[in-house]
């Protein structure tokens, strides 16, 4: 039979011996070919396509271990060790595998990160990968080289192991798929590697069968039974054949296979496994029924913090997640902080420079609360899908315009993990498809994005459009304070604005040929002019003096209505947001400062969508909405989302 996957004791296929040589390749070779695969696949240059999977940066990784390390109640051990005793007594005994598909290189370096904290951990390196070996006709030319780096993994305290592949030897390249595996064991013990344990690569799905299956005993949903298929059995599978129940685990003097620890009954099993970029498919949180049906790293460590006796937690890493690159050359980044802005020559103002690799760095003392984010900007400058206008998403029938200067566009925030990008999935999975276009910066005021505005509705043409408001939004908005603070001259602006007339009105002014030549050096203000009130602490003052003649309260008033009049000239409901990222996120009194003017500024122009109370429920469930280094958490940008999703659904 095909197909489906079944075994057929009629019919017993036959296959090419299995020959291994040694290719010759260095480390360094293998490193460099890993570094170009590992970018193609997974690199800096995917985060502008939201089709493929994307990694984190290796500091995220070194967040995570050191998180782990730092719970007294956690003991961290190696899988093996998990299988012979799942239970810890008053500890949560937990292990990571490490599945080692492709990104041997950033394995390395979890390795060193988890030496650093004494988390030791296992890894399972995967025969058919191209760091391992590679296929000449018949022979297999395997990298002898590799050797010394699954001894250093090994040297810093970690297991290491196979990660079985048979079932693909077998059906794709025609060889004894069972008699590779026990080479590759048999070779790796001969390098002074201690290999005790094997996990199965792939599944059921891909191969008709899981690659378990190759040891006597094993099928799927179960421990090892000695009393089942102790003959080898042949499997067709999309007419392709392999064979099953070969190998002798005790023969080979194997202790487990790491699917092990789920089969057993003693101990409840928690487990989480990484699928890209904050995204954690963890036990406790994962539901396929919602649009967002994985978590942050954030989040499933406070779930682990929280866990008591009577369970283990086991979490899945595959190196290539961790493994950000920003060049094909590189090796994953650790730290790096590069902000490249230019004037943008269609949009006018600052933007990200056009294709620039955008890195921000967040030291901290604790690696904890460390953080790293790379993005490259798209041809618009801005953190976002790197075609915004194509023809697909310009058919969407919903397209939503996003305009902020404060949380959506913030750069330490991975794109998949931003507000707009999470608004676009939410309101697609209502069954109408969405396209949102993010044009954000941060310190953009009201009176400049109103030429993105422009912009946004000649090109994009959006049914909404999203204006982000925050607490700055005095000393934004006013041309006198912006120009200062940006070195750029309002009088000859570097793109369109709102200015303030005489007849109080916002008044349309075009960007300046000559905006170049009129550009000064920056000034900073840490009080309002004429005042000792500090900027940040404008929107709770009672009264602003008027700066140059102009009220702030009045003038944003007047470029609220001038934009809510433009928008319902194109037919764009509009929607506005409170995307403050800072003090009112945890000053509660400055927040009702800041929602009291929010309210007097719109006038009931528009909707205001509030997102305060869910990330106050965050914080209830242990979980900060404001990173340490500056800006709102993942989980916070998530609860932004949410709620914009929730109050435009209700407006459509």
């Amino acid at each position: 039979m095909s197909g489906t996957g079944s075994s057929c004791a009629a019919v017993t296929p036959s296959f090419a011996a299995f020959r291994a040589v040694d290719s010759g390749r260095t480390i360094d070779q293998v490193f460099a070919a890993c570094n170009a695969n590992m970018f193609e696949g997974y690199g800096l240059h995917l985060l502008t396509d939201t089709a493929r999977p994307f990694a984190y940066p290796l500091c995220a990784y070194r967040q995570l271990i050191a998180s782990i390390a730092a719970m007294p109640h956690i003991e961290p051990v190696t899988l093996r060790e998990l299988c012979r005793r799942p239970d810890g007594g008053p500890r949560v005994r937990l292990a990571i595998r490490h599945d080692v598909d492709g990104d041997v290189v950033a394995a390395e370096r979890s390795a060193e990160i988890e030496a650093e904290f004494g988390v030791p951990t296992s890894y399972y390196f995967l025969h058919t990968a191209f760091y391992h070996g590679s296929f000449d006709e018949a022979v297999f030319r395997r990298h002898a080289c590799m050797a010394h780096i699954y001894r250093r993994i090994q040297s810093l305290g970690h297991e290491v192991g196979l990660h079985t592949n048979a079932l693909e030897m077998y059906q794709r390249f025609g060889i004894d798929g069972a008699a590779a595996v026990a080479d590759e064991i048999a070779w790796m013990r001969a390098a002074g590697l201690d290999v005790h344990g094997t996990v199965g690569h792939g599944s059921k799905a891909v191969f008709g069968a899981e690659n378990f299956e190759v040891f006597r005993g094993r099928r799927k949903g179960r421990p090892r039974d000695d009393a089942l298929a102790q003959q080898p059995e042949p499997l067709e599978h999309q007419a392709r054949h392999a064979m099953l129940h070969v190998l002798d685990e005790r023969a080979l003097e194997l202790e487990y296979e790491g699917n092990d620890i789920f089969w057993q009954k003693r101990v409840r099993v928690e487990y989480g496994a990484t699928r890209s970029v904050d995204g954690w498919r963890w036990n406790q949180r994962f539901d396929r029924g919602q649009p967002l049906p994985f978590c942050s790293q954030e989040r499933l460590l406070s779930d682990i913090q929280r866990l008591g006796p009577g369970c283990c937690v086991v979490l899945t890493i595959h190196p290539c997640y961790y493994g950000l690159r920003h060049r094909r050359d590189a090796a994953p980044v650790h730290r790096l902080d590069r902000r490249p802005v230019v004037v943008h020559p269609d949009l006018g103002w600052r933007t990200w420079e056009p294709g620039a690799v955008v890195a921000v760095h967040e030291p901290h003392d604790d690696p904890r609360h460390e953080r790293q984010t790379m993005h490259i900007a798209n041809a618009l400058g801005m953190l976002d899908v790197h075609d915004p206008l194509s023809p697909a998403r310009l058919a969407a029938p919903r397209r939503v315009l996003m305009l902020d200067g404060g949380a959506m566009s913030d750069p330490g925030v991975a794109m998949p993990s931003s507000a707009p990008r999470l608004l676009e999935t939410l309101l697609s999975a209502r069954g109408e498809r969405t396209a949102c276009l993010a044009l954000t910066h941060p310190g953009m005021g009201v009176s400049r994005l109103y030429a993105w505005l422009l912009f946004g509705l000649e090109h994009f043409k959006p049914t909404d459009v999203v204006l982000g408001i925050t607490s700055l939004e005095p000393a934004r908005l006013l041309p006198s304070l912006w120009s200062a603070l940006e070195g750029l001259s309002w009088h000859h602006p570097a793109g369109a604005c709102l200015v303030p007339g005489a007849d109080a009105q916002a008044h349309h002014r075009d960007p300046s040929p000559g905006w170049r030549v009129r550009q000064q050096q920056r000034r900073f203000f840490e009080h309002w002019p004429g005042t000792s009130t500090r900027l940040d602490d404008a929107v709770a003052a009672s009264r602003l003096p008027k700066v140059e003649g102009v009220d702030a309260e009045s003038f944003l008033s007047a470029c609220l209505a001038r934009i809510a009049s433009t928008c319902a000239a194109a037919s764009a409901r509009l929607h506005l947001a409170l995307t403050d990222d800072a003090r009112p996120v945890g000053d509660r009194e400055f927040r009702e400062h800041f929602r009291a003017a929010a309210a007097r500024w719109c006038r009931g122009l528009a909707p205001i969508i509030d997102p305060f109370d869910a990330y106050d429920a965050l914080s209830a469930d242990g979980l900060e909405p404001l990173r340490p280094g500056g800006g709102l958490s993942i989980d916070a940008h998530r609860a932004l989302a949410e709620a914009l999703a929730t109050s435009m659904r209700s407006t459509k």
